[in-house]
C-alpha cells in the first residue's frame, strides 16, 4: 500500500501544479484517508511505528489545505491546519507551516504559537 499512497500523493501534487484543484483535493483526501503513517506488513500493523505522530498525513494535510484555500474553501482549510497543529504538535516544522497558512487565511484567532521549550502548542497572545 505504500506505493499506492505515494502514487496518490504524486497525482495530487501534479494536479495542484496544473491548478486542477478539485481533482487534487480528491487525491489528497485519498492519501490522507489511507493513513499513510500506519503501513501494514503482511496485513499486520508495523510495530516500529507504534506511538509515532502521523507526520506523513500531517504533511499531506498541509498540501490539502493549500488546495482548499485555492478553491475558496477557507473554513475547510482551517480545519485541516488546526488538525496538523494538534496531531503533529511535536513537529516544529509542520506546526510552523500550519501557522503560516492559518495566518495567510487571516485566521489569527486559531493561529497557534509553537513553544519548543515546553513542547506544547499554546494560543497566541496579543
Amino acid at each position: 500500500t505504500d506505493w499506492r499512497n505515494a502514487a496518490a500523493r504524486s497525482i495530487a501534487r501534479c494536479l495542484a501544479i496544473k491548478q486542477q484543484f478539485a481533482a487534487a483535493e480528491s487525491w489528497f483526501r485519498i492519501f490522507v484517508n489511507a493513513e499513510p503513517d500506519e503501513p501494514l506488513t503482511y496485513g499486520r500493523p508495523d510495530f516500529h511505528l507504534r506511538d509515532m505522530p502521523p507526520l506523513a498525513a500531517c504533511d499531506g494535510r498541509l498540501d490539502l489545505a493549500t488546495v482548499l484555500k485555492a478553491q475558496g474553501k477557507s473554513a475547510e482549510a482551517i480545519v485541516e491546519l488546526v488538525r496538523v497543529t494538534t496531531d503533529c504538535a511535536d513537529s516544529e516544522d509542520l506546526v510552523h507551516r500550519a501557522q503560516e497558512q492559518l495566518h495567510s487565511l487571516g485566521n489569527t484567532s486559531t493561529s497557534l504559537q509553537w513553544t519548543p521549550k515546553s513542547r506544547e502548542v499554546s494560543p497566541r497572545g496579543p
